[in-house]
């Protein structure tokens, strides 16, 4: 009875230390992440050993101290005849109530409680998809497209006020002023879904709130994004990641949407470097190789003179503190998030002028954004939900034209990329708006359903896309 007592005390100390754990290992997290991360086949895999660390740290290693703790003290008061002789007996009363506490703690700390709102209101996508018959489109001069996902970078980075110095300056010397303010919409607030929203313009919603289809399936297998309108135009096109290939479902998403290669550590290992250079976030390879490997992987498809798409993702930004790369330390960068985010910003600024220099963005499309808000503490910044994500982008002079808009979502870089890279002049597509042609009107009354209350609502359509 001692045993399973002393067992039924430690789960229930555990279970209040979970979302400690969840926000020391990623910061802001919400209940749609998690449920895409446990019903994806595979989304778990290539997980960093820092967040095995912190789980036992967190949830096991400190409810175990306490647990003794409590014991010694029950045995203390056992022994000088003090303690309670009725606290025994409400044992399983008690312990019922504050294993179900913990529950709701979990559930409310993730946001879980909102669930039942998502079955009220109008259907998500019912008055909003707008469906194109690209094929019917006429295209001016196509031009390449390099999408560099940033990971956690915001526009919070250049406050001198809060971080000493402006983080984002190399990025500025490089892309030029930036102008742009990306909001985080529902459904977009890590990195598979923040890529997803920008390039099929849609959120990726909770997987309780819809019924998915197969957990090894496609992601918006049904739906034509980006990829899928590139391949059918005769793009090559290259997805890379430092990570596994598999974490998160990215390999679920690009590989069945119109891309031909796909590479994380294990296939960069095989083909360009060796495991020693294992050392970023999940065992990966850090930001400033993947994109040297990245950078002669685009020469080499210039050099062909024939269309392509190249996406990359950065991961060294991750929170709460960030990889320092051995070749940032050598530089004298220091172990600390700040000093990762600026020279991660360099190695970016070093990798955009080896484009220039090379005359690649004569005739190419090169996005550099944030895949989502930083998810870790950031002391003097606004609120979560009021920072912008960074979004900039280099487009060649024959087919550069003045946004209309600066103010813009995920899903407003989908319509936004077809202008720049295929000359497609479509308004709005999906439920993201062309900021190059997009009237304000329109434009504004998108994001005020985007981030109304009933947006991310049960949808019989949107599970259509699946």
């Amino acid at each position: 009875m001692f045993i399973i007592r002393s067992a039924t005390v430690l789960v229930i100390i555990s279970i209040f230390y979970v979302p400690v754990f969840i926000r020391k290992s990623f910061g802001e997290v919400n209940f749609d992440q998690l449920m895409f991360f446990i019903y994806t086949d595979g989304g778990t895999i290539g997980t960093d050993i820092n967040v095995l660390i912190i789980f036992l740290k967190w949830a096991i290693i400190r409810p175990v101290i306490l647990l003794i703790l409590f014991l010694v003290t029950y045995k203390i008061m056992k022994r000088w005849n003090v303690f309670p002789s009725f606290m025994e007996r409400l044992f399983k009363p008690i312990a019922l109530f504050c294993f179900c506490a913990g529950l709701i703690y979990n559930v409310h700390s993730l946001g879980g409680f909102s669930f039942p709102g998502r079955y009220v209101g109008q259907d998500l996508m019912a008055n909003y998809f707008k469906k194109v018959d690209f094929k019917k489109l006429q295209t001016t001069e196509k031009n390449n497209l390099i999408m560099l996902y940033v990971e956690s970078l915001e526009n919070t980075f250049s406050d001198v006020e809060i971080f000493g110095h402006d983080l984002n300056a190399p990025l500025t010397d490089s892309l030029g002023s930036n102008e742009f303010s990306l909001r985080q919409a529902p459904g977009t607030g890590w990195t598979t879904a923040g890529m997803v929203a920008s390039q099929c313009g849609v959120p990726l919603a909770p997987f309780m709130g819809n019924s998915l289809g197969s957990r090894d399936g496609p992601i918006l297998g049904n739906l034509i994004c980006l990829g899928d309108i590139l391949d059918d135009e005769g793009y090559s096109q290259t997805f890379l990641v430092g990570p596994d290939l598999k974490f998160s479902g990215m390999d679920k998403f690009y590989l069945n949407h119109g891309f031909k290669f796909a590479y994380g550590k294990d296939e960069i290992f095989k083909k360009f470097v060796t495991e020693d250079l294992g050392t970023g976030w999940g065992g990966g390879i850090q930001d400033d190789t993947l994109l040297d490997i990245a950078f002669e992987r685009i020469k080499l498809e210039h050099e062909e003179q024939k269309n392509f798409n190249v996406t990359i993702v950065t991961t060294d930004n991750h929170a709460p503190d960030g990889f320092l790369s051995p070749r940032c330390a050598s530089q004298s960068f220091k172990d600390n998030i700040s000093e990762v985010i600026w020279c991660t910003n360099k190695t970016i600024s070093n990798f955009v002028e080896k484009l220039k220099n090379d005359k690649i963005l004569e005739n190419t499309v090169l996005v550099v954004m944030g895949d989502h808000n930083f998810m870790g503490e950031i002391d003097g910044a606004r609120p979560f939900g009021e920072r912008a994500i960074y979004f900039d982008y280099i487009a060649p002079k024959t087919t550069e034209i003045s946004p209309k808009q600066t103010q813009l979502t995920h899903f407003d870089v989908f319509p936004t990329a077809l202008q720049m890279v295929l000359g497609y002049e479509i308004d709005q597509l999906h439920l993201g708006s062309n900021i190059f042609t997009v009237d304000n009107e329109s434009h504004l009354k998108m994001h005020d359903y985007i981030f109304g209350k009933n947006f991310l609502i049960y949808s019989d359509f949107y599970r259509s896309f699946w």
